[in-house]
């Protein structure tokens, strides 16, 4: 099946965020499928995070789902929050579950918001030298291709069910060999000489200017005396 991926920049229809019908699991999990109607073309629907810093390490991870923290919190991941909620949202409307209650994937704790989602110990990883999720540092940075691939609904509760896809990771700075006291040397280096061409072709006359005599007035007058007169008739 074709898929259709959104960010906090997609422009998209949120009523072509369409539910299949439900599947009954067993007795206490029913599953309602999401897809993105594309071009009349049901699609699985593809949620890109932005950035964020990873402040927790998860190589003792024992459980398959995660409570990612959005940090540091700005401009984008506001934006992406907001994203979040419209999504679920326009889910509660959907659901016909009264006597239910929605459990949200984004959750605020001691000033901390963080993503709930499902993610796999072999998840895929996009970055040279880091294979596994228990590989991933504090402080490196992520974005992540999470799936938006159903409701799930147990009982009295029910929610959107996020699992990670793919994570794409930088390694914090400690990690590269910088030398920071080095780059500012070449730093200045170049703006030393960038200052100085710009003094040369200041100082480079660019109009040729011929050099001028400048006589006595005791030479000019023995000059004059050795002239001869001019007859005029």
């Amino acid at each position: 099946m074709s898929y259709f991926i959104i960010d906090i920049n997609t422009e998209f229809d949120i009523n072509k965020i369409i539910l299949g019908t439900p599947v009954i699991i067993n007795d206490e999990l029913t599953k309602v499928y999401i897809y993105y109607l594309d071009d009349d073309i049901p699609k699985e629907l593809f949620l890109k995070v932005p950035p964020l810093r990873l402040i927790y390490s998860y190589k003792n991870l024992k459980f398959n789902q995660i409570k990612l923290p959005i940090y540091p919190i700005w401009d984008n991941t506001l934006k992406f929050i907001k994203l979040i909620k419209k999504i679920e949202k326009h889910i509660r409307v959907n659901i016909n579950c009264d006597k239910c209650v929605f459990v949200n994937s984004i959750e605020k704790s001691d000033n901390l918001t963080t993503l709930k989602m499902n993610i796999s110990q072999n998840v895929k990883i996009s970055s040279q030298n880091y294979t596994s999720l228990g590989d991933l540092k504090i402080n490196g940075e992520v974005e992540i291709i999470t799936n938006i691939s159903y409701v799930w609904i147990k009982k009295n509760s029910y929610g959107l069910s996020l699992s990670c896809y793919q994570i794409k990771y930088t390694p914090k700075v400690e990690d590269f060999d910088i030398d920071f006291f080095d780059n500012i040397k070449n730093e200045n280096k170049s703006k030393e000489i960038t200052s100085q061409n710009k003094i040369s072709i200041i100082d480079t006359p660019s109009v040729n200017i011929k050099p001028v005599m400048i006589l006595s007035s005791k030479i000019l007058n023995e000059a004059i005396t050795k002239l001869n007169k001019v007859k005029i008739n």
